[in-house]
């Protein structure tokens, strides 16, 4: 069973280094912040302003960013909060600390051109000519920019914290809700940022199993993307996700709610491992986990919220248990409450995914293409021929293919 972390409390963001601190706002930048430059009507002024906008539950985590910072204001309207930098003195603090630490997404060159134009406009007299040359600059920042080779301008540099600041921005603990409970993490990011998604899945690759040796295991980082529009790192090797991914995350103090999603995510795994999804306690209180994961843990979710207090409890007591499978000597896994031996998948059989040809993103993965056709609800030879002649097909609205995959456990 996968132990869980002191680093995870829900009560507040946990307090990291400076320097941790610095490289997390970095790597949450990259998922979250936005650089503006905005001129004032009918004058030769501009306001320079560094924003994070999100849910409103996440109120205390922009509160906590602004206390460690000492800069800027947090706003809340309706269903978001923001923070917002705009002094001067604030705006000169910020880009110190992102001239020093590492953006790593496109919105380094905005970060670049957002520090040119406030360094003019704050070290010349106002005219008209520099206004037109900051206009110049504004014009070609956030979705305005024109694609180009950021490794032009420098190397990324992939920390830890940086890392878990992307994840808590951009990343996703997500389980399958159907029989299969299939367990993956994935993070999403535009095309254009295809060249550092290469280096995270690199970096990823390179991670010490909890022996303190890189890990190996082929084929358990898998990216996938369209050319032009979205990539998706995702990881759904379960042997890796338990030696190596969350050791990682163990390891690291989390800022954000996403810990939350993080605990849930542990808890789901440890429950599978002990083969307690067999059992209808089990099965019921991960259906409820996973009713609070997520978009649903939202207070706007419209979601029926649960006592997490009480279901903390049941998941610890069903943990502490003797657990659902009986692992006996000739090697086959016996399941208590079904009273049969664990099937595994039969000699010669393959898994498949369900892919988004839009977005490449992967929607299911199934350990059998008869698996795969009963999800879908067509026959087998149905699935067999869309697999061979790479047939897309709509599904739920979404044109998808049928794709095999390499055995990764």
């Amino acid at each position: 069973m996968i132990k869980s972390s002191s680093a995870l409390r829900e009560e507040k963001p946990g307090k990291v280094s400076n320097n941790n601190f610095f490289e997390w706002l970095c790597g949450f930048t990259d998922g979250e912040g936005v650089f503006y430059i905005q001129r004032v009507p009918h004058t030769f002024h501009f306001v320079f302003r560094f924003e994070i906008n999100l849910h409103i539950d996440d109120l205390e985590l922009l509160l906590f960013i602004q206390k460690t910072l000492g800069v800027g204001k947090v706003y809340t309207y309706t269903k978001n909060a923001y923070l917002r930098v705009s002094k001067q003195g604030d705006i000169e603090k910020l880009i110190k600390i992102f001239d020093n630490y590492y953006l790593n997404t496109y919105k380094y060159l905005n970060f670049l051109d957002f520090k040119k134009a406030f360094e003019l406009y704050t070290s010349n007299k106002k005219t008209l000519e520099l206004s037109q040359e900051i206009a110049n600059i504004k014009s070609g920042m956030n979705t305005q920019r024109s694609v180009l080779e950021l490794t032009k301008y420098r190397e990324f540099r992939i920390t830890p914290y940086w890392f878990l600041g992307f994840v808590e921005g951009e990343g996703s603990f997500y389980v399958s809700k159907d029989q299969y409970l299939r367990i993956w993490f994935s993070l999403g990011q535009s095309s254009k940022d295809l060249a550092l998604m290469e280096g995270i899945k690199n970096f990823l690759a390179n991670l010490s199993d909890v022996k303190g040796t890189i890990a190996n295991y082929s084929g358990a980082v898998n990216l996938y993307h369209n050319k032009s529009e979205f990539s998706t790192l995702v990881i759904n090797h379960l042997d890796y996700i338990k030696t190596v991914l969350i050791p990682f995350f163990d390891s690291m103090l989390f800022c954000s709610k996403k810990k939350l999603d993080y605990r849930d995510w542990k808890s789901v795994i440890n429950l599978k491992e002990l083969g307690l999804h067999y059992t209808d306690e089990g099965l019921k209180i991960i259906n409820t986990i996973l009713s609070q994961m997520n978009n649903h843990r939202l207070s706007t979710s419209g979601s029926k919220k649960v006592d997490r207090a009480l279901l903390q409890t049941d998941i610890d007591k069903l943990l502490s248990g003797s657990g659902n499978l009986e692992h006996r000597d000739d090697g086959t896994i016996f399941i208590k409450s079904l009273n049969r031996n664990y099937s595994a998948r039969g000699k010669g059989s393959f898994k498949v995914k369900i892919q988004d040809i839009q977005t490449g993103s992967i929607l299911n993965i199934f350990d059998t293409l008869s698996d795969c056709a009963k999800f879908l609800g067509i026959s087998q030879p149905l699935a067999s021929r869309r697999l061979k002649q790479s047939k897309s097909f709509l599904f739920e609205k979404i044109l998808v293919c049928i794709k095999r995959v390499e055995d990764n456990g």
